[in-house]
């Protein structure tokens, strides 16, 4: 049953990543002026010019790569001890992903409390 939560928390995670950099970049594109099609534009001046952003980008990769070696026809042709390697990279990415929101995050630009209080 811990397998099954584990498993399904990995999917969601990965579900709302994906959301989250859809929904943020189609909002950056909106306060610019662009439309719906410019996202991938958007992403790529937002990877370029925001801080730590590509740090995220690379960390939002190698999550994607995690999730699609994991899945489960993938995962049973990999050896169990390349497989576990590979699911220990999550917390490169997670490392990785981390430092954006402390630079791009209104919430913790504003409040020097709610920056430590992340850092913890």
């Amino acid at each position: 049953r811990v397998s099954r939560w584990h498993a399904m928390s990995g999917r969601y995670t990965v579900s709302l990543v994906i959301a989250h950099v859809f929904l943020i970049m189609w909002g950056y594109a909106l306060q610019a002026g662009k439309s719906l099609g410019d996202i991938v534009q958007q992403t790529i001046t937002s990877v370029d010019q925001l801080p730590d952003m590509g740090k995220a980008a690379i960390g939002t990769g190698l999550l994607f790569v995690i999730a699609f070696l994991s899945i489960g026809p993938i995962r049973r042709r990999l050896p169990y001890d390349s497989w576990y390697h590979v699911h220990l990279l999550t917390y490169a990415a997670m490392y990785l992903t981390f430092w954006h929101q402390i630079t791009t995050g209104n919430e913790f630009a504003v409040e020097p409390s709610a920056k430590t209080f992340r850092y913890g």
